[in-house]
């Protein structure tokens, strides 16, 4: 949690909106964050299931609802209680980047920021958009039952999103507990709901049912456009995992077509290009991708309800993979360089192998000097093993293909002082000394051999 509060922790004042935190369970209430949102919103409205808790009152409207009662229905009795018409929703343990949430919202009441909450899972980051932050006029309601909704108010008094989200930190999927046939009893359900019934039912390998869930919601008027991408997308994974290839890269198309910055239909193309073995296909979608996360890391975010990131490593190693395989030996030596930078340094073997490979093939003398030195860091000269020995060889070879003589000597001379009696080692340099003018020390030396 830690991590999460440094994301949030600032000075940055939000007089223009108050916040609300809905507390499922009286456990995610301390002390410490109530004076935290105090400090930063005009009024901070907490409702919670328990007693009002013997805490300081100030600046603070404490509101007791019913266990039982719907999420929505608490939600909408909170849009007329405090101070400003703007409300903030917050749920439990989930923190908000007070920074977003810029005085200029304020001033355009038909035009508001989703919100964009990031789940952060061991392998891969998911990303859910929901309407959190809304502008209480008259008739306007939350739907659905505890999957609070605004869409349809949205949509039927114009109001737009802006291009920059407000972002909470979550340590789950916010839709995760909800009971799908109880959202379903109610007329006015959120189109999210679809969504998530989707999601659920492609984890369990259900893709026609799950498919149908999307569609659902594609083919409807009544839908926001993160909402729609997310449909279009899973629409496409779904073919992708019944083996649709051509159906699943129309439709990662389809969405693209709708909006390109986004992630998962360029790893669905990349998937389906992958295992059609269609490598250069599959390394443009994927550099694509990888182009896309540079620019979230600086903000820039998706705009696809439950899209999804891979991490950096496992990107570059697939594309140092598929550039490969498509002959694209620049780009791969890039992609490692970046990796090298990422690990400061601290690659596995086999990937400064592959390194030091590229740079001798692309004819970068100091890039092949360095990468062979970190490589045999800590082993040469008194460490080699034999198959570290044999490996070193190869690379020498490869250096006096080149004209890199030098290195070549410099590498043989020190295994030689070392190991005299080694003869290898001492044939080894007796070609160096020859390649390199060193005639007489060549004489010499080979005189001691004979």
């Amino acid at each position: 949690m830690n991590n999460i509060q440094n994301n949030t922790n600032n000075n940055t004042k939000a007089n223009w909106v108050d916040v609300v935190w809905y507390l499922s369970d009286t456990k995610y209430l301390t002390e410490e964050r109530l004076e935290e949102l105090k400090a930063t919103f005009n009024s901070v409205i907490v409702a919670t299931p328990e007693h009002t808790p013997l805490m300081t009152t100030q600046k603070v409207i404490w509101h007791q609802y019913e266990a039982e009662k719907p999420k929505a229905s608490v939600w909408n009795a909170m849009l007329n209680k405090g101070t400003n018409a703007w409300k903030m929703f917050l749920q439990d343990d989930e923190f908000l980047r007070v920074p977003d949430l810029d005085a200029s919202i304020a001033g355009n009441t038909k035009e508001w920021p989703a919100t964009l909450i990031i789940h952060r899972g061991s392998e891969k980051n998911y990303q859910y958009y929901q309407m959190r932050l809304v502008h209480n006029f008259e008739g306007f309601t939350f739907d659905g039952v505890n999957l609070p909704d605004a869409t349809r108010s949205i949509i039927n008094n114009d109001i737009s999103l802006s291009n920059v989200p407000v972002e909470i930190i979550a340590t789950r999927n916010p839709n995760a507990e909800l009971d799908i046939e109880e959202e379903l009893s109610v007329a006015n359900n959120a189109p999210q709901l679809f969504i998530e019934n989707g999601y659920r039912l492609f984890k369990a390998k259900k893709y026609i049912h799950a498919a149908a869930q999307y569609r659902q919601l594609a083919n409807s008027d009544m839908v926001l456009p993160f909402d729609r991408l997310s449909a279009l997308n899973g629409i496409a994974s779904c073919h992708a995992e019944m083996f649709r290839w051509d159906q699943a890269l129309v439709a990662a198309d389809h969405s693209i077509a709708e909006d390109s910055f986004q992630n998962l239909p360029y790893l669905i193309k990349f998937k389906v290009s992958q295992l059609n073995k269609e490598w250069e296909e599959a390394y443009m979608s994927l550099k694509k991708y990888y182009e896309n996360t540079f620019y979230e890391r600086i903000k820039l975010h998706s705009r696809a309800n439950y899209d999804v990131r891979i991490t950096i490593d496992e990107t570059l190693i697939s594309l140092v993979d598929l550039a490969f395989k498509a002959g694209y030996l620049e780009e791969a030596s890039e992609h490692l360089e970046e990796l090298f930078d990422l690990k400061e340094g601290n690659l596995e073997d086999k990937l400064v192998q592959q390194l030091l490979v590229l740079s001798i093939e692309l004819e970068d003398f100091e890039k092949s000097e360095f990468y062979f030195k970190k490589l045999f860091a800590g082993k040469f000269p008194k460490h080699l093993t034999e198959k570290e020995t044999n490996q070193l060889n190869d690379y020498m070879e490869m250096f006096i293909k080149h004209g890199w003589f030098e290195t070549v000597y410099e590498v043989y001379s020190e295994l030689h002082y070392h190991y005299p009696q080694n003869d290898e080692f001492r044939r080894r340099l007796i070609v160096t000394l020859v390649k390199t003018g060193r005639l007489e020390q060549a004489r010499n030396l080979a005189s001691k051999v004979a």
